[in-house]
C-alpha cells in the first residue's frame, strides 16, 4: 500500500516542511506564487529502500487555483547526507498529466534504486517534494509514496 499523506505526517521515518495545515480533505492553506517548495517529505534512503531493484513511486494531487500550473513538478531527490553531493534527481512536470473536470491534476514520480545501492543506502537522505516553478496557485489534495519491489527475481537471483 501507499504511505498516504496523513501516514507521513505522523511518521517517525519522514520530516517535512511544515508550511501548510493538514485536514481529513485536502490542505487547508493555499500554496500561493511566492512559495517554490511547498512540500517535501525527506527520509533516510535505507529506510525507504532496503535492496537494490526497488522501485520508489511518488504522487500527488493538486488542485489549481491560478496561474501557470503547467512547470510545477513533482521531484524524487537523492542526496549524500555528509557531502551534499547529489547521487539521483528525477520530475515529472505537470504540463505531462491531464487536468481533470475539478481543476485537479494527478502527478507522478519514480525512482529506480540500481546499481549504486550499496555504495550509498546508508550515507544518503531521499527527497520526496513538489517544485512550484512556474510560480502557480495551488492546494494539495493528496501525497503518497510507495515503494515496490521491481523485478525481484533478476535482483535476487544469484542470492
Amino acid at each position: 500500500d501507499f504511505i498516504t499523506l496523513k501516514e507521513l505526517l505522523n511518521s517517525s521515518s519522514f520530516q517535512w516542511q511544515d508550511k501548510f495545515v493538514y485536514s481529513a480533505k485536502s490542505l487547508k492553506s493555499l500554496i500561493d506564487s511566492s512559495n517554490e517548495f511547498p512540500f517535501e517529505a525527506e527520509s533516510k534512503y535505507s529506510d525507504v529502500f532496503s535492496k537494490q531493484g526497488q522501485m520508489l513511486l511518488c504522487y500527488c494531487k493538486i488542485k489549481l487555483e491560478k496561474g501557470d500550473y503547467r512547470k510545477t513538478e513533482i521531484c524524487i531527490s537523492i542526496t549524500d547526507e555528509n557531502t551534499k553531493m547529489n547521487y539521483g534527481y528525477t520530475a515529472s512536470e505537470a504540463s505531462n498529466f491531464i487536468v481533470n473536470s475539478d481543476s485537479t491534476v494527478e502527478l507522478f514520480v519514480n525512482y529506480f534504486a540500481g546499481n549504486n545501492f550499496n555504495e550509498i543506502r546508508n550515507s544518503s537522505r531521499l527527497s520526496c517534494y513538489i517544485w512550484n516553478k512556474g510560480k502557480s496557485s495551488f492546494r494539495i489534495i493528496d501525497f503518497k509514496i510507495k515503494t515496490i519491489d521491481y523485478w525481484n527475481q533478476k535482483w535476487n537471483f544469484w542470492n
